[in-house]
């Protein structure tokens, strides 16, 4: 089972949107998807209209079937509890691989956790049990500070931890006359750390598209995203470019 976390500790940049089209994407092309949304505030549990579990449900209850290839394990408020019993366990750097991830590894081809924008010790856990971290970022200058501190984690997860997690970015918003952007694109392209530097959105598709205020129907958008699954984490083994129902 492939596991991707989308992380970034600035919000609003798109990381429910890309969970939620890359297995989307996925599904659309026969592989089991098993999504699970690490953030409190459930944005990606309500993108498939799920409601949020109990702690408890969260760590026993099945995952909710969303269609025959997704699966989604929904949010729980109750996160900072867990989150302070892992500060305060020896093991609890690994508890999401070992505790949690493990028991679905013959069930599903693909995991992607949905994570909180913040740099907390779950958020480590779902770094330390990824095999590639997608880092959504808006081309502007304000989000390179961010981007600072979870390139700082990850060196901090590879040396300890994971050391072969890879990291890839996608640069949203962006727009190719603008100098900032120019600007923005330069760093990165400047910076050895990054597995890939994606740029997803052509300048016919629209900036908000990663709002969260988007359909899975959109042709458009699936395009898109089909060109990242397929690059990043596919090896260009897809074959399923036109958009239908997944039942």
């Amino acid at each position: 089972m492939i596991k991707i976390v989308t992380i970034n500790n600035k919000g609003g940049v798109g990381k429910t949107t890309l969970s939620a089209y890359i297995g989307y994407v996925l599904g659309m092309n026969d592989k089991k998807v098993l999504l699970m949304d690490l953030d409190p505030q459930g944005n990606l549990s309500m993108f498939f209209d799920k409601e949020q579990i109990s702690l408890d449900k969260w760590m026993s209850k099945n995952p909710i079937l969303i269609n025959d290839k997704m699966h989604l394990i929904p949010s729980t408020s109750d996160f900072a509890n867990l989150e302070n019993q892992l500060l305060n366990s020896v093991d609890g750097t690994y508890f999401l691989k070992e505790k949690v991830l493990n028991r679905y590894e013959k069930y599903f081809d693909v995991c992607i956790l949905d994570t909180a924008p913040n740099l907390g010790i779950l958020n480590r856990n779902a770094l330390v049990a990824a095999d590639k971290a997608f880092i959504p970022v808006h081309a502007d200058l304000f989000s390179m500070s961010g981007l600072n501190s979870i390139n700082g984690l990850i060196d901090q997860i590879k040396h300890r931890f994971n050391a072969d997690i890879k990291r890839e970015v996608l640069l949203n918003c962006f727009e190719p006359n603008r100098k900032r952007n120019k600007i923005v694109l330069e760093h990165l392209d400047s910076c050895d750390y990054f597995n890939d530097i994606i740029i997803p959105l052509k300048t016919s598709i629209k900036n908000d598209m990663f709002s969260g205020e988007v359909s899975l129907k959109d042709q458009d958008l699936y395009n898109i995203f089909f060109s990242i699954v397929n690059n990043l984490i596919c090896n260009g083994e897809l074959i399923n470019k036109e958009l239908t129902n997944v039942n």
